[in-house]
Order: C-alpha cells, then sequence, then structure tokens
C-alpha cells in the first residue's frame, strides 16, 4: 500500500505482485471492483471504490481515492507504541460496531483495516487485502472458532481478534504464535496459550480475565459492546492504567512460574501435536499390531487344536478343501496341504479372515461374510453381507494309486470385485474405502484345477494344485 501521483492527485495504490500477463491470467481484474468503507469517528460510512488499474514498475497495481494510515497489525506490533495501538483497537471495535449495525460485515482481521490519525477506520476490500498483505488472518480465526460454537457470529470472531491484540500490546508477544496454519488452529482450539498473569506481570485481574474469556473458545459470547466498554472512549485509559506496581521480588517469582508452566505446557503440545499429526499412522501401526497378534493366536490355536486327514478320503479332503473358503477355515486349508499346495489359496482366505477381525474389533461392527453356495442357493440376492467362497463344485476323480491320487476341480469362486486384478492375497482394499468388500457387490470367476494328492502314514495330503481360469 503506498501513495502516488496519478492525473495530478494523490491516490492510494496496492501493489498486486502480478504483471500484465499474470494480471489477465488469474483474472485480478476482480480486484478493482470490490468496494471498502470508510467509517468516521462520529459514526457517518463512506463507501470507497477502486478506480482503475494501472501499470508501475513492470506490476500491476489497483488505485484508488487516498487516504492516510496504518495497518492495524502494524500499529499493534511490539515495538509499536502502546498508547496509540490500544488507540487503534478501540477505534477499530468501534467502526465495526457501527458496520455491523448498519448490517454490513467487516472483515476481523487487523491486515485489512487502516486507522487514520483523526480516528477513521479504512475497511479494504477484503480480496484485495487477501492478495496484497497475504491476509488469511479472518480465514484462520473463523475456521479455528466455529466447531467451538453452535451459533458463531461475525463479532465473535472480532472479538476473539481484539483479544489477541491485546494480549500482544500488554505482553510483547502473540497469544498464538504462527508456526503453521494446522497448528495454529489446534492452538486456538485447545486454549494454548501463556496465561497473561505470567506473560505481562503486573497487569490488573480485571484486564487479564477479559483478555482470557475473549481468546479462550466456548460456546458463551462474550459481547463486542463488552470488549468496547472495557476499553473505554478514545484517550481515556492509557497503557500504564492497566498495571499495577509490582516489587522486582514478585516479578522473579512470575519468572520462575512461567518457565515451570512453558515447561510442562510445550510437553503437552508436543505430545498432542504428534499425536494429531502421525494420528493415520498410529492407527495403521495399532490395526497392524492387532492383526499379528491375531495371526499369531490363531497359529498358536492351530497347532494346538490342529485337527488331521486321517479316515478322510481324497475326495472328502478336496470338498471340504473348498467348503473352507467360504467358512474362512484356513486351519484346515493349511493342514490339508504340503509344503507351497494352495499358498495363495490359504493366504487369501487368512487375510480375509484376519481383516474382518480387526474391523469387528476397531469398527465394533463389521458386515457379516456369507459362504457363495449358500447365497447362490438363496438366488443371489441383494445383501449387505460380503458373498465370498466357492459355488457349483464339480470334482472327478482322474486317477488313484496306493500312494496318489489326481483329481480335477470345477468351480465357480466368488469374491468381491476389488480381490480381481493380481494376486488375490495382495487385492484386499483398506476398511471403509471406495472399493472395500462391504461396498462392492460379488463377482465371479471359473476355475479347472487339477489337484494331486499324496498319501502319508497319518493320511492323505494335497500335494499340488495347478489352477486354470476358465
Amino acid at each position: 500500500m503506498f501513495h502516488f501521483e496519478y492525473e495530478g492527485k494523490t491516490v492510494l495504490g496496492f501493489d498486486t505482485g502480478l504483471n500484465a500477463r499474470a494480471f489477465a491470467r488469474s483474472k485480478a481484474g476482480v480486484l478493482a471492483t470490490e468496494s471498502g468503507y470508510l467509517v468516521r469517528a462520529e459514526g457517518s460510512i463512506e463507501v470507497w471504490n477502486p478506480e482503475g488499474v494501472i501499470e508501475l514498475d513492470n506490476k500491476m497495481v489497483i488505485r484508488g481515492p487516498d487516504f492516510e494510515g496504518a495497518l492495524l497489525d502494524e500499529l499493534t506490533q511490539p515495538h509499536a507504541d502502546k498508547d496509540e495501538a490500544l488507540n487503534a483497537v478501540r477505534c477499530w471495535l468501534q467502526a465495526s460496531r457501527v458496520l455491523l449495525e448498519k448490517n454490513m460485515y467487516p472483515n476481523p482481521s487487523p491486515q485489512s483495516a487502516v486507522i487514520a490519525k483523526n480516528g477513521t477506520v479504512f475497511f479494504l476490500p477484503p480480496r484485495l487485502a487477501q492478495k496484497v498483505f497475504n491476509d488469511e488472518t479472518g480465514l484462520l480465526f473463523t475456521a479455528a472458532l466455529r466447531p467451538l460454537y453452535t451459533d458463531l457470529r461475525i463479532s465473535d470472531v472480532l472479538v476473539f481478534c481484539a483479544g489477541t491484540l491485546l494480549y500482544q500490546i500488554f505482553s510483547d508477544e502473540a497469544a498464538f504464535p504462527v508456526f503453521s496454519f494446522e497448528e495454529t488452529l489446534g492452538d486456538i482450539r485447545s486454549g494454548n496459550f501463556l496465561p497473561l498473569n505470567l506473560a505481562a506481570p503486573g497487569l490488573d485481574e480485571k484486564a487479564i480475565g477479559l483478555i482470557h474469556k475473549a481468546i479462550t473458545p466456548k460456546d458463551v459470547h462474550l459481547g463486542l459492546d463488552e470488549m468496547i466498554d472495557f476499553l473505554g472512549p478514545e484517550t481515556s485509559k492509557k497503557y500504564g492504567d492497566f498495571f499495577i506496581p509490582i516489587s522486582d521480588e514478585e516479578k522473579e517469582s512470575v519468572a520462575l512460574r512461567r518457565e515451570q508452566f512453558q515447561k510442562r505446557s510445550q510437553e503437552k503440545v508436543r505430545t498432542k501435536r504428534f499425536f494429531h499429526k502421525n494420528k493415520r499412522a498410529l492407527i495403521g501401526i495399532g490395526i497392524g499390531i492387532a492383526a499379528a497378534l491375531l495371526i499369531t493366536w490363531n497359529t498358536i490355536s492351530r497347532i494346538r487344536n490342529r485337527p488331521t486327514t486321517e479316515g478322510l478320503s481324497p475326495y472328502e479332503i478336496a470338498e471340504q478343501y473348498y467348503a473352507s473358503f467360504g467358512t474362512l477355515d484356513n486351519d484346515f486349508m493349511e493342514m490339508a496341504t504340503l509344503d507351497d499346495a494352495g499358498k495363495a489359496d490359504t493366504q487369501m482366505v487368512m487375510n480375509l479372515f484376519v481383516i474382518s477381525r480387526v474391523r469387528t474389533a476397531y469398527e465394533m461392527t463389521a458386515p457379516p461374510i456369507t459362504p457363495a453356495q449358500e447365497w447362490v442357493d438363496a438366488g443371489s440376492p441383494q445383501t449387505e453381507s460380503m458373498v465370498f467362497g466357492v459355488s457349483d463344485l464339480n470334482l472327478k476323480q482322474i486317477q488313484q494309486s496306493e500312494n496318489e491320487a489326481l483329481f480335477e476341480a470345477d468351480y465357480v469362486l466368488w469374491m468381491p470385485k476389488s480381490f480381481i486384478g493380481g494376486n488375490e492375497q495382495d487385492q484386499m482394499p483398506e476398511p471403509g474405502s471406495e472399493n472395500s468388500p462391504d461396498s462392492n457387490p460379488p463377482v465371479s470367476v471359473r476355475y479347472n484345477s487339477e489337484i494331486r494328492f499324496t498319501k502319508e502314514k497319518n493320511g492323505w495330503y494335497i500335494s499340488e494344485i495347478i489352477k486354470h481360469q476358465s
């Protein structure tokens, strides 16, 4: 924001930082169409309209009627004059109330208001302020407060903003230092700030209480009038009037308590930010640990109660092997096979079993699994359950000797759509995703497989499965 001469008069300019091509490409010309407002000390309102665009030093500048003043943000910085800063906040709040009474809505940001020495306040066009001053303060405060109020009003955001300005004036530090948009958002919502009795030793209790109330988000509205009354009329209260004298011993005591508070607070904040930042990863680790525990428990249980194929014929073993898909009985599938035979089948059933159990524990509910043959026998109805398993199994003995047997299995494997497209055990989607089993109708693949059996001393076992998709 600067002043320059144009056609024989002084005008106010706003440098967009864009050259002519970038200005046209980004359609920034809209910045020259939005109005601002001048609110005089006596309460009158005047509209401020941009008068055009001009190119200066290869940059496009929005020009308009001249106005002499300083940004509220600059006037309230720690190095600024304290009495001028307090008066600037007074003028800004009073002018904001004037606009609100006329159902006009000021941008609740210290980077969108220019304060003149005579008390006039220039509320910049919001989009122009955002472009020129990178002003996102109003957006940040509104985003932070919205979830905390059942009925958030613009006056609530103005009061909150005024509270942060007064905190900075009295303590020479920001209530919520901006590290990142997300971290500052979290600090505001959790009320994470250094109490003013430690940040501004000697500040009177009434001032501390009111400012704390203003910047501690609650669904209790601190009125704009209450904030204006606290500051009083222009020049009625000076900076020193808000403090009471304290001894050197009290100052040392405050400094010690401040140090202790900050140590405790920083540790809490670091922990909270770590968990917030890594929430998804931690949930994923938790699910992974749960899955590992389930697998371990399942393995121990299987070893302890391991069934055998003793007394079963190859035909019965093959029949039960394919029935195990629908019942997720990977115990029998592993027990009935030797070495790597059927490994892909067993792994697919194991993955589905583990994720089903984890989802049930994590979400407290999960869609039931319906064996495919039952679903087909019922007429393939629409269902919220997940259909999985083998249907239409047809087993045929090819040959059998004393120690070997060969069968042919023709069957249809039903599964969630997301299982199609590669090794089935690698296709399990994340729970709740667009491709999760409960969000997809079942699809089928027909297989024709050769099943080779080998007889061990305690029964028949599947030694090889060769699958052909048909």
